[in-house]
């Protein structure tokens, strides 16, 4: 509150800057001091970061501005600046660069930034380059009123229910890795008619010793399911025997989930949990 009554050039009363400098001092410094004490600005992309985390690295004066792009756009599409940023969103366009939204919500870039094609692949360029110059970058968002970028999730990660719902399981699995007893959550429901989950537990299975923690997983699945309309909870899950591996084709190099691997390399698992009749919960 104090950051944005600061920027905002309003008056910050009394008590409120007594707490914040008492909070500063046993709190918020010492965080400063982890990156050396003069930090004041931080790019992120890749990843989405909680809004909340955001917010606590601002108090903490180290204001952490989050961007978007890809490979195929020279790797700057939008960005937050530090005059004119939103958290939760990943900035305005860059000068130059255009940004539409398509069909299905699927975020469209164009410039002179934007790759030409995939070398000596021409069919592979085709499905993302239109004629009109268009990259079509297969994410998913929105643009605010105010201009800035918002992602919501990946087009070719859409789940398509039984009943013909549209889910992206991206935004589910994030809520259920938020607990300390999931590793990777991973969504199934494709044609189905109701969501199950695969879920890493730290490399632990139904073999191991102690095995895993499946009522704290439980519980993650059930905080999660509390903000989700019906057709987006999930219903059951099942601790992988292993974690995910490179080796094995279900992470990319950089440790992103390759989806349909998985689905592939799991499919007794799911098979299992849809194994004693599906359920129709729409």
């Amino acid at each position: 509150e104090v950051r944005h009554k600061e920027r905002l050039g309003d008056t910050i009363g009394p008590a409120l800057r007594a707490e914040y400098e008492v909070m500063d001092r046993r709190v918020l410094s010492k965080v400063r001091d982890l990156f050396g004490g003069r930090l004041k600005y931080a790019l992120t992309g890749a990843a989405p970061v909680k809004q909340e985390m955001l917010e606590f690295f601002d108090a903490c004066g180290v204001l952490i501005l989050e961007g978007y792009g890809s490979t195929e756009t020279s790797a700057v599409v939008s960005a937050n600046a530090p005059d004119d940023f939103k958290f939760g969103t990943v900035g305005k366009p860059m000068p130059g660069t255009d940004v539409k939204i398509a069909d299905e919500s699927e975020i469209l870039v164009r410039g002179p930034h934007v790759f030409q094609g995939y070398h000596g692949l021409e069919e592979e360029t085709k499905v993302v380059l239109d004629e009109d110059g268009w990259f079509h970058t297969g994410d998913l968002g929105e643009i605010d009123d105010e201009g800035f970028l918002k992602i919501s999730g990946r087009a070719k990660e859409i789940i398509v229910t039984s009943s013909g719902k549209n889910i992206t399981p991206t935004n589910i699995e994030d809520k259920i890795a938020e607990s300390s007893a999931v590793s990777q959550a991973i969504v199934v429901g494709d044609d189905r008619p109701y969501l199950v989950a695969l879920i890493s537990a730290d490399g632990k299975g139904d073999d191991d010793g102690d095995g895993p923690d499946e009522a704290a997983i439980q519980k993650a699945i059930d905080n999660a399911n509390k903000d989700l309309a019906n057709i987006e909870q999930v219903k059951k899950f099942k601790v992988l025997p292993r974690g995910l591996s490179q080796e094995e084709g279900e992470l990319t190099p950089t440790l992103k989930i390759k989806r349909e691997k998985v689905y592939e390399n799991f499919k007794d698992e799911i098979e299992e949990l849809y194994g004693d009749g599906d359920r129709d919960d729409d």
